[in-house]
């Protein structure tokens, strides 16, 4: 287990492996529409996807519950190898947005993929989620590549 200080009041955050037992929180995390408007599903996972989503998860060293000390699990954070980039995916309690949690949760993400062998890390965001893209501006991220889309209906 990792930990960082956030440095602005909030205890140290520190990553732990997801266990069978962060279901129920993962879930209302996801479910939550400030959340899953901004993942590429755009919808609210059903129960049955997200048994088969934990299913997977557990079983995954790189997945983690991104905790606050002083409060308990506040978001998830994962990082996925592939050669020698990182693929990181991330979300933090809606209604603990705006304290530092992602920011630290990418540093630690950063630090263990760095560990594991990664030179890069990528990340991929919604060109709506001004949040989120603000924090990855805020940890080093750079635009390299955009992806465009067109509805054909």
């Amino acid at each position: 287990m990792m930990d960082e200080a956030l440095g602005n009041g909030v205890s140290r955050v520190s990553l732990r492996s997801v266990t069978p037992e962060d279901s129920e929180r993962l879930f209302k995390w996801r479910s939550d529409p400030r959340v899953f408007k901004f993942m590429k599903t755009a919808r609210a996972p059903i129960p049955e996807e997200h048994t088969i989503w934990m299913l997977n998860i557990v079983r995954d060293e790189q997945r983690y519950i991104v905790e606050a000390l002083s409060i308990g699990p506040v978001g998830f954070v994962s990082w996925k190898k592939e050669g020698s980039r990182a693929r990181l995916g991330i979300y933090i309690d809606p209604e603990r947005w705006g304290v530092g949690f992602g920011r630290a949760a990418i540093r630690l993400a950063k630090k263990a993929a760095r560990q594991g062998g990664c030179l890069e890390m990528i990340a991929e965001v919604n060109t709506d989620n001004y949040r989120a893209l603000a924090m990855y501006k805020r940890c080093r991220f750079r635009e390299k590549w955009i992806e465009m889309k067109a509805d054909l209906l």
